[in-house]
């Protein structure tokens, strides 16, 4: 892909999920950084990554965004919002009502809301209507769960995953495809096929397991704004490792 930068993983720390949860709280509760702008830093570059996949332009490409009531849904929602700005067609479709989301999540709803951009519950939709909707996307942004899987996907979230597999339309998945445990255990629920895969800050377990690399697609990092010095404090040892981008290729598509 052009401007992308490809870096052995051997040169990259891998985190655990605790790992990766002792770095968002240092960079919240001790640097100042808060939730939001960090789901604006992740937003910015899932929307410039979905732009990248669809050649550069975005002005009428239609671009599906599954939207999870989480975090992770909270980034889907800022990067429809920037796709929307940047003239996307979008379909932004939420597996739980605003009353469901988190504080994170609402926040990026009503921001989208206010500015006029249509988004619809799962389970107001005919499923018909949602897997026409799937198929005629050029791209689908999953958003639904990431990294944060508790469990075994069940109810609107596990019908959205299996109405992504039905149709087979390129996916690109935030964090991970939704189904897949961060810590790099097997999923024993549905999940999801990407096309592609955005990681954020450093790779995790999940993103290195060699039994998931298919399903995962190739494989990208962005930048969200952590310090190296926070990674020395933690114990790893991180150059500067997004110095050409925000956005660094690291893995090729696996057969």
């Amino acid at each position: 892909m052009s401007g992308s930068l490809t870096i052995s993983q051997n040169s990259i720390p891998t985190l655990t999920n605790e790992q990766m949860r002792e770095v968002i709280r240092i960079m919240v509760e001790e640097f100042g950084l808060s939730h939001q702008i960090m789901m604006e830093n992740v937003g910015r570059n899932l929307a410039n990554l979905t732009r990248r996949l669809l050649g550069g332009e975005l002005l009428r490409h239609h671009v599906a965004v599954l939207v999870g009531a989480g975090h992770c849904g909270a980034a889907g929602l800022a990067a429809a919002r920037f796709l929307h700005n940047a003239g996307a067609d979008l379909t932004i479709i939420l597996s739980r009502p605003p009353s469901d989301m988190s504080h994170l999540a609402l926040h990026q709803y009503r921001i989208l809301s206010r500015i006029g951009v249509a988004m619809t519950v799962q389970t107001q939709l005919p499923p018909l209507k949602i897997l026409t909707s799937l198929r005629q996307a050029e791209i689908t942004l999953d958003a639904l769960i990431g990294g944060g899987l508790r469990g075994i996907p069940t109810g609107t979230e596990a019908f959205l995953i299996q109405a992504l597999r039905q149709v087979g339309r390129p996916v690109l998945a935030l964090d991970l495809p939704s189904g897949f445990p961060g810590d790099g255990g097997r999923p024993v629920g549905p999940f999801v096929r990407a096309e592609a895969t955005l990681a954020l800050a450093l790779p995790r377990l999940g993103h290195v397991n060699a039994a998931a690399a298919p399903f995962l697609g190739e494989l990208y990092l962005a930048d969200i704004g952590v310090p190296p010095m926070l990674y020395q404090r933690l114990g790893f040892s991180v150059g500067s490792i997004f110095s050409v981008g925000e956005i660094i290729y690291l893995r090729k598509k696996e057969k």
